[in-house]
């Protein structure tokens, strides 16, 4: 028997179909009173469709769950498939074997549409499975796929016309169905085989930012039967492991995996497209403006004068650390009242230090220890809000000062600065265990700033003999960095933020010229863009402060206002964002 991507790729060459009146089926659907299984159903170019259906066993037979596929035609407003298969037989990872795939033919589905949002299917299959049919309704749609056919679809969206089936050729027997929504999620099933070469599928959703979708809790089930037998209080939601999907182009992708289910491990895999889904075509979003023509104010002054120390947002407010002047205190800056807060002293003195929040907590990493030290720490505190109190975590791999601290995928990742051994740094936040991956990349460490930005981590200028304007760009997938937009101006010991979806940067000094220079201007990345644009200068030029990102805007705290020392700089300042 011919596989499923063989005869998808036959159907690559035909024409787009623009009005199929089916077109609006594609999508996830279920009987709301069997919640736990369901079918997606991907209609395709030349009255053609593709239907998996996700359930479990019937009882009495092995194995957690169940899958079935099967392609077939559109009639009117039925899509009917003569033979559905079962496929199994291969094992999930390394060793899987095209060969050991067996697709057990199952017999016929049939599902009826009623108007956008309600259907029947309908099924003969074996005595295990018996026949039947069940009331459906629309789980998910497709982002730009209307419902009615005279609706103009807005394609516009992260990774249009990605939605559909996927698979990997060296892997022909299993494969994942995509459907993007019009809220920026992906949903993603993955039809594929356990250890033991039995039938199971995993499901789990997320936004796609830039190019990239990463998944942190893809979900398996088990628990249930098929058919009569079937219970939705008996279906069990276990959470897999890691998912991450790049989208290189419109038919090419790498995936990277990390279960945490020693039966599935961890790999990559090369996904191709296998067919467009009717009524839709594969577009790249167009560049966004960026946000350059908004204004900066100053507000409530620090109470003392602080440089290279480090800001982070959390809960609507900013938390600054550390620096000269500010050694062992820890502030928060309520925009709502316009003024400063102290909290509990940090657990050290520290200058340089790096920070980021998680959403909940505030974690500061290394710095130099004490005021007129040279000497790295290798210190990692994480500060609760709500219990108002440090806690001591497990040291740096490596002890650093002056790099950069971001957040992305449940991981606090560490970046450049000064010290031994500058492989980048991350911590799960919920293992508590360090991982350290790849940093030296070749550009300046020194002072550099780094942002996570569309599902990827972007180191940003800093400085070694010479500063440095270069970009560089690690994703999570490929687990390589590769070379992005170079800023306009180099620079060191800058703030820069991701703010309402757009990367911000300003200030910061050169100190390898005479006399040492800061550099005031602004510039601005937004998503699509072939490079930085400039944004208005804040009133005061500084470095030495990291700013922070709260409530849509860009707040920087302090920082000297003499390139390479201390000043006497106590101000606020504010970017509210704005488009031109």
């Amino acid at each position: 028997m011919k596989s499923l991507a063989s005869f998808l790729l036959l159907l690559l060459s035909g024409s787009l179909a623009a009005h199929d009146p089916l077109a609006f089926a594609s999508g996830s659907w279920f009987d709301p009173q069997r919640n736990g299984e369901g079918f997606v159903v991907q209609v395709l170019p030349e009255e053609r469709a593709v239907v998996t259906w996700f359930t479990y066993p019937p009882a009495g037979e092995d194995g957690a769950q169940a899958w079935l596929i099967g392609t077939g035609v559109t009639v009117g407003n039925r899509i009917e498939i003569e033979e559905m298969v079962r496929p199994a037989g291969a094992v999930f990872g390394p060793d899987f074997e095209p060969g050991d795939v067996v697709r057990e033919p199952w017999g016929s589905l049939a599902i009826t549409f009623d108007g956008c949002d309600a259907a029947v299917a309908a099924w003969n299959g074996p005595p295990a499975f018996g026949s039947g049919s069940m009331d459906l309704v629309r789980l998910s749609s497709i982002d730009d796929v209307p419902c009615d056919p005279n609706d103009t679809a807005d394609p516009d969206r992260v990774v249009s016309g990605r939605s559909g089936a996927w698979y990997d050729p060296a892997h022909d027997g299993e494969g994942w169905m995509l459907e993007m929504l019009a809220d920026g999620r992906m949903v993603v099933y993955w039809f594929t085989y356990d250890d033991q070469g039995r039938q199971a599928w995993l499901i789990g959703e997320a936004r796609v930012e830039g190019r990239t979708l990463w998944i942190e809790e893809m979900l398996i089930t088990g628990g249930a039967r098929f058919g009569a037998d079937f219970d939705s209080a008996d279906v069990q939601l276990t959470m897999w492991g890691e998912f991450g999907f790049l989208f290189e182009d419109c038919a090419l992708g790498q995936l990277r995996y990390a279960s945490t289910d020693p039966r599935f491990g961890e790999g990559t895999l090369l996904p191709v497209h296998l067919a467009q889904l009717a009524a839709t075509d594969c577009a790249d979003p167009p560049p966004v403006k960026a946000l350059s023509g908004g204004a900066w104010r100053r507000v409530a002054d620090l109470d003392v004068a602080a440089s290279e120390s480090a800001s982070a947002g959390l809960d609507g407010t900013v938390y600054t650390a550390g620096g000269y002047g500010h050694l062992q205190r820890l502030q928060r800056y309520d925009p709502a009242a316009d003024g400063y807060q102290d909290l509990p002293a940090l657990p050290g003195e520290r200058h340089h230090p790096m920070m980021a929040s998680d959403g909940q907590h505030i974690y500061v990493a290394g710095g130099y220890v004490g005021r007129f030290s040279t000497v790295t720490g290798d210190n990692f505190w994480r500060y609760d809000s709500l219990s108002d109190e440090w806690e001591i975590l497990a040291d740096l791999p490596g002890a650093r000062a002056a790099g950069a601290a971001v957040f992305l995928h449940g991981r606090v990742w560490i970046l450049g600065g000064v010290g031994v051994g500058l492989d980048m740094q991350s911590y799960d936040v919920q293992t508590g265990e360090w991982e350290l991956f790849p940093g030296a990349i070749g550009v300046p460490a020194d002072h550099m700033q780094a942002v996570a930005f569309e599902n990827e981590i972007w180191w940003l200028g800093g400085r070694d003999d010479q500063t440095s304007k270069e970009v560089r760009i690690w994703n999570p997938v490929t687990r390589a960095w590769r070379v992005g937009p170079s800023l306009q101006f180099a620079r060191a010991g800058f703030a820069a933020r991701v703010v309402q979806g757009q990367i911000m940067v300003t200030g910061g000094e050169r100190t390898e010229l005479v006399p040492f220079q800061l550099v005031p201007s602004m510039e601005i990345f937004a998503p699509g863009a072939a490079g930085w644009v400039p944004g208005p200068p804040p009133p005061i030029a500084v470095h030495g402060t990291t700013g922070a990102a709260v409530g849509g805007e860009f707040i920087l705290v302090a920082g000297s206002t003499v390139a390479g020392t201390t000043s006497s700089n106590r101000a606020t300042q504010i970017y509210s964002p704005a488009e031109p």
